[in-house]
């Protein structure tokens, strides 16, 4: 054989060795790959059937906080004697921001999370409250910038100030920035503010934002059993002296 025809051969085995190994490396890599999971949506049947309801609830002074090695909070309470009444065990996933809360909502992780809205929609309750929002700042005079969190999602201008919304920040943690001075002015929920003026007397609260809004519960669109048995209990207790 000349070197030609055995060069020709090495060439045509070196070609075929390589798709071969081609093959069964896209193979390996179909079998390996993970195949993400369907979101786990279930309703008030499921819930009763686990006798646990899963909820995202954000960490603050007010909704929900552990003090003095015990928790407690509005939405905390409130939802406390809904699992009472409803035989269920409630199972708190702590969260600092709402928009990780939607995510998991949407990915089934829980079954329903509370907020502040603007305008319901039909995965929300009716509100079990309205709250207004203020700014918090260290002096009377409004800065030109103003930070928010994704809690409260405004336009990027409000009466000539620049609002700048962070998702990487809780409430609290912008408010202890702005009392620190690492920023200027902060929006926040009326009565948070007053919680964190008590822990920082340097804050000063002003009223020039009064944007009022609901406080709800929201589930997942294919929940719909939960969200009426949710309406109907908040439709008596919110009747009631409680």
């Amino acid at each position: 054989m000349d070197s030609k025809a055995r060069i020709s051969r090495i060439t045509v085995l070196s070609a075929l060795s390589m798709w071969i190994v081609v093959g069964f490396l896209k193979l390996y890599i179909e079998e390996t790959k993970e195949v993400p999971p369907e979101p786990f949506e279930r309703d008030y049947s499921g819930i009763a059937a686990s006798e646990t309801l899963n909820v995202a609830l954000s960490e603050n002074a007010t909704e929900y906080c552990i003090f003095n090695a015990t928790p407690r909070g509005f939405q905390l309470e409130t939802l406390e004697d809904f699992c009472k009444e409803h035989n269920l065990e409630l199972n708190i996933i702590p969260i600092w921001n709402e928009i990780i809360a939607e995510r998991a909502l949407a990915a089934g992780k829980c079954d329903l999370i509370a907020k502040h809205v603007f305008m319901t929609d039909s995965t929300m309750s009716q509100p079990l409250l309205r709250s207004s929002l203020v700014i918090l700042s260290r002096t009377k005079q409004i800065p030109d910038t103003i930070y928010t969190t994704g809690t409260h999602r405004f336009v990027t201008n409000y009466n000539g100030k620049t609002i700048i919304c962070s998702n990487i920040f809780s409430q609290e943690k912008i408010a202890r920035k702005v009392a620190s001075g690492e920023i200027n002015a902060a929006i926040c929920d009326s009565a948070l503010a007053l919680t964190y003026q008590k822990a920082y007397p340097q804050l000063k609260i002003d009223t020039s934002i009064c944007l009022p809004q609901d406080i709800v519960w929201q589930t997942n669109p294919n929940a719909k059993v939960l969200l009426d048995s949710i309406n109907a209990w908040l439709s008596r207790v919110t009747e009631t002296k409680k």
